[in-house]
């Protein structure tokens, strides 16, 4: 069973290896405040700090201002002054524009750009006030509109209590508990109710929990008691989501019975981590204490379920997911898990070649052409996929979801249609860049086209490219070749990449031609203008899509085509690009709507 001690120990082990994802999972209860909300205090003090600048108090002055400025806005459209709402909303909207202007922080620009008017739109009240026109326009009165706003901020709020804040403690205790059992839990446990497809059940055994001791808690007595006659009901739903809520109650009750003071107890043991969260305004329990006690009394769930178990206590089936708790015999997972072994066993990567080429082809996923293996070889790579997605628990390592009783029947696993991982020949690529190249120049000249209704050749060249997105494509196939396993990290370096290339090129240009071709100042987070939060974020989904799916299209059409044909059509287009390029260093495109001439501390501090 273990002893206090060796419980704690067992905890402190779990934390320490296991502690980014357990530290994440504290800090999003402390923010949805489901628990461990006082760990945020030294943020709610630093907040209420009496000792302000008299900048900060204009900055409070001005937030106050504006929430009331909202409030305001608000309150004159449902009394049904829609005009008068709309005039004010746009009055905010000038001034929070006029006041980004003239403030000085270039990075929190609210005068331009998609996401600037998202956000002038929210502060505002301007998207509320739009959104009551379309309600006036359909024929609604005043008070059906009260109504409607009335019920869909309630739906919201009850929505968001019922299926995260009062659910998520379950789902905390899920990830604590296959924690303590093994060596790799990753954010994807998250999920584990939703792949079950039991959230909602576990959404109505929690609420069903809360509701019986707010009942309780009506008497002095009953607060106390029934808080630990239901202190098993989140672990005993995240072993079991298909409970029904009476069963997982009283079953919580049974288990207790006897052992209520002893929990009591094991919680006065964490007194001074308490006392030390206090004096250190909550940090102490946000980053240790908070996943310590957690850990703890997931250990604590284990010993009282044995305890029930020898027991033979009424209803002791519903504790059915035995691999929560003990890591499966390999004879079965190897059984469970046959068919990806099989995969396994028959994938045989080609031997990498040796010296620079076998270099490039392993980390840059470039070959000097498409010979014939090639199809071979990118089939195998996503074979190894299915073989790696569920390595982890054929070798014990992680929760094996083939065994669990709470999984609906998987899908078999099975190589994807779109060969992501495939090695690109260099002919593929320099066709693709010039088509990147070509989409890039085309998504640019239809948004202007569409804004102002003439035509405009955007970029530094004549033709109908704009080489930009071309490298930029090309350095994200390239470069993050070794990253497509893992589309997060493949996602969060396309934004770096973009940016980077983006934020030089811009400077680069400024610097040679004293021209700006794209000028992001006054969008919301831009960098001098070079770059932007929402053109990244819009590079970084395009450029998600680019490797998974539109890449991979592009060279198995261009696969079909005759490899000399492929060269001829390479050349032209090569020496097509070049000759802009030597015309275009002479004379760029430029002119209105295309680039702008600028007097910038770069050029002075060259010609210095």
């Amino acid at each position: 069973m273990g002893t206090r001690k060796e419980m704690k120990k067992r905890a402190r082990s779990t934390v320490l290896h296991h502690y980014g994802i357990l530290l994440a999972v504290c800090l999003l209860a402390a923010f949805f405040g489901t628990e461990f909300a006082d760990s945020l205090d030294f943020v709610n003090l630093s907040t209420k700090s009496k000792t302000k600048t008299h900048e900060k108090i204009l900055i409070d002055n001005t937030i106050e201002s504006q929430g009331n400025e909202l409030l305001h806005v608000v309150k004159e459209v449902l009394k049904g002054n829609l005009e008068q709402g709309e005039q004010e909303a746009n009055i905010i909207k000038k001034n929070a524009v006029e006041s980004s202007k003239e403030s000085g922080n270039k990075v929190l620009g609210r005068s331009r750009g998609h996401l600037a008017e998202i956000v002038n739109g929210i502060t505002s009240g301007s998207i509320f006030v739009k959104i009551v026109r379309i309600f006036y326009q359909i024929g609604l009165s005043k008070d059906a509109i009260i109504g409607i706003v009335v019920i869909v901020i309630m739906t919201i709020i009850v929505g968001f209590w019922f299926l995260i804040k009062n659910t998520y403690k379950a789902v905390a205790r899920r990830i604590f508990l296959e924690c303590r059992t093994y060596e790799r839990v990753t954010p994807q446990r998250f999920l584990f109710f939703i792949k079950a497809r039991k959230w909602i059940n576990v959404c109505v055994n929690m609420l069903m929990e809360y509701i019986f001791y707010f009942l309780w808690s009506l008497t002095i007595v009953g607060a106390v008691v029934k808080r630990y006659s239901y202190y098993m009901v989140p672990y005993i739903v995240a072993e079991n989501p298909d409970i029904h809520w009476k069963d997982c109650i009283n079953l919580s009750r049974k288990m207790m019975n006897g052992h209520k003071f002893e929990c009591f107890v094991y919680e006065l043991t964490f007194l001074w981590w308490d006392i030390l969260g206090i004096v250190t305004l909550g940090l102490t329990d946000l980053f240790y204490a908070n996943a310590y006690k957690t850990a703890f009394f997931s250990e604590y769930y284990t010993k009282i379920r044995s305890l029930a178990i020898e027991n033979n206590i009424e209803n002791i089936s519903i504790f059915n997911d035995i691999y929560l708790f003990e890591k499966a015999d390999t004879a079965l997972l190897k059984e469970k898990y046959a068919d990806v072994i099989k995969i396994r066993e028959e994938v045989k990567i080609e031997p990498q070649y040796k010296g620079l080429r076998g270099f490039i082809e392993k980390n840059f996923g470039i070959t000097l052409h498409n010979r014939p293996d090639e199809k071979r070889f990118q089939t195998e790579k996503e074979r190894e996929l299915v073989v790696i997605a569920a390595e982890a628990a054929i070798e014990g390592k992680t929760y094996p979801d083939r065994l669990s009783p709470n999984m609906i029947t998987q899908k078999k696993d099975r190589p994807l249609k779109i060969h992501y991982l495939r090695r690109y020949s260099v002919a593929s690529l320099i066709f693709m860049f010039f088509i990147f190249s070509f989409l890039g120049w085309t998504w640019e000249v239809s948004i202007h086209l569409f804004k102002r209704g003439i035509f405009i050749n955007r970029g530094v060249l004549h033709g109908p490219w704009l080489p930009i997105y071309g490298s930029g494509g090309i350095l994200i196939l390239v470069l993050l070749y070794r990253l497509r396993k893992w589309p997060i990290l493949e996602f969060l370096a396309t934004v770096l990449i973009c940016g980077v290339v983006e934020y030089f090129t811009s400077y680069y240009l400024e610097l040679t031609k004293g021209m700006r071709w794209w000028d992001y100042s006054g969008y919301f987070l831009n960098l001098n203008g070079r770059i932007c939060a929402e053109g990244l974020f819009v590079f970084g989904v395009g450029g998600m899509a680019l490797v998974y799916i539109v890449a991979p299209i592009i060279d198995s059409l261009f696969r079909r085509v005759n490899a000399k044909f492929t060269i001829i059509i390479c050349i032209v287009l090569l020496t097509l690009f070049i000759s802009d390029q030597i015309y275009s260093s002479k004379y760029p495109n430029s002119g209105k709507g295309i680039a702008k001439k600028v007097n910038t501390s770069v050029q002075l501090n060259v010609k210095s």
